[in-house]
């Protein structure tokens, strides 16, 4: 469905006259509007105002959408074949090549033809159609559209074209500009206050189908502020204490507000038996149950000796070294019951040593008595390398040793050199 917005007839320079009609096209009438948006259908013919005859072959047009205060909010480039002079512009049907639209702007085509919010427009991310000869440019500056209070602001449609095939024809040339008023603008009708259905709070069956429910009241949306921001007096946040609450808990900690009970332990029952002084909470196996007893297999401690004294046995046993100097203690590293233990006394000596303490003398070593280890040593210190009678023979420095007669069973080695008494080798 398609309905006509106006029709227009005029002379044209450049010799060229133009009939032009703007149709805007059912918000849902085609399926282009999934994809693209509303479409607005611009309807025209060329025709030559000094033959007469209509303009063929392919023909470039550059559409804008701007707002009261000139605002550039949507423009787009189509070339168009045309037939008997005749052309149908689909704006934004995604058949052109967008060069200022929701990509570059963030604005959809709904947003631009609402007047319910300010619209801030910036051209930095404006993308040139790849024409020749180059189409006008937007300006360099920002532009800001806010709408009036009555939010019946209009819209400025403007066209240009460009014929290649027409010689005179160096630049782009505009159409008259065509204004879309307030009250035909069905595009609005996808907003509500400025917001798209997708934005708006909605109530759903199961299915995700909408039904009807009663309107909110003004302390029903009160309330719902205040629970968005915290301040609900009908809901605990995840800060407040548990106050206020009606009911049974469940769990561990059973019982109404003010007269709560814990009555288990992870998921253990608990006996409902109050405990007494000195009993513990023991797991039987089944419950945690108040019993008497220590809490351990240990009931009291003692002492056999008067070495270690034991205070409070049975309750918080405290143990003691008793450390001294008398009998009955245990001596302290410096105690001079240790130092002198050795040295003073009348006790005897026994094993190499032979008198009294402390003044011992060495009776022997190792089984040997004093003599002969002295005659040990006389016969040790007394040894030669001379043939000397009676004497231990020890080697000279050259390893040699002299005796006078050398008698033997049998002998073994080599090199033996023998003397008579004349000390001749014989």
């Amino acid at each position: 469905m398609t309905t006509k917005f106006m029709t227009t007839t005029f002379n044209w320079r450049k010799s060229i006259a133009i009939v032009t009609t703007l149709l805007f096209q059912s918000l849902f009438a085609t399926s282009a509007f999934a994809q693209t948006g509303p479409i607005f259908t611009y309807h025209g013919r060329l025709v030559d105002s000094v033959t007469n005859t209509v303009v063929t072959g392919t023909v470039n047009f550059l559409i804008q959408l701007q707002s009261t205060n000139s605002c550039l909010m949507y423009e787009e480039v189509q070339s168009k074949t045309l037939s008997q002079g005749v052309f149908a512009l689909n704006i934004n049907s995604g058949v052109g090549t967008t060069t200022y639209g929701q990509t570059q702007s963030g604005y959809s085509f709904q947003s631009i033809m609402s007047n319910t919010n300010t619209l801030n427009f910036n051209y930095g991310t404006y993308s040139a159609a790849a024409v020749v000869p180059a189409h006008p440019m937007p300006p360099a500056a920002p532009c800001t559209f806010t709408p009036s209070p009555a939010r019946t602001d209009a819209r400025k449609l403007i066209v240009y074209f460009f014929n290649p095939s027409d010689p005179s024809m160096v630049s782009w040339e505009p159409l008259p500009v065509q204004t879309i008023g307030y009250v035909p603008m069905a595009v609005e009708a996808l907003n509500v206050g400025g917001f798209t259905s997708a934005s708006l709070l909605r109530f759903v069956d199961g299915a995700g189908n909408p039904f009807a429910t009663t309107p909110l009241s003004n302390t029903n949306y009160t309330e719902l502020m205040a629970l968005l921001t915290g301040t609900s007096n009908l809901y605990l946040g995840k800060l407040d204490p548990a106050v206020g609450f009606t009911g049974n808990l469940s769990g561990d900690v059973t019982g109404l507000q003010a007269a709560t009970v814990v009555s288990k332990l992870r998921g253990t029952p608990v006996s409902a038996t109050a405990p007494v002084a000195g009993q513990y909470l023991i797991y039987n196996g089944t419950s945690w149950t108040a019993t008497n007893g220590s809490g351990g297999t240990v009931t009291n401690v003692s002492s056999p000796d008067a070495y270690i004294t034991v205070t409070n046995p049975t309750t918080t046993p405290s143990i003691k070294v008793n450390v001294g100097t008398v009998i009955n203690t245990v001596a302290a590293g410096n105690d001079p019951r240790i130092i002198n233990s050795i040295k003073i006394g009348d006790s005897a000596a026994g094993g190499d040593l032979a008198g009294t303490y402390p003044s011992p003398t060495v009776a022997g070593v190792g089984g040997k008595t004093a003599a002969q280890v002295g005659t040990s040593v006389a016969d040790t210190l007394a040894a030669t390398n001379l043939n000397t009678a009676s004497s231990i023979v020890k080697r000279d420095a050259s390893g040699n040793i002299a005796v006078s007669t050398a008698s033997a069973t049998n002998f073994s080695g080599r090199n033996y050199l023998f003397y008579d008494n004349t000390n001749t080798n014989a």
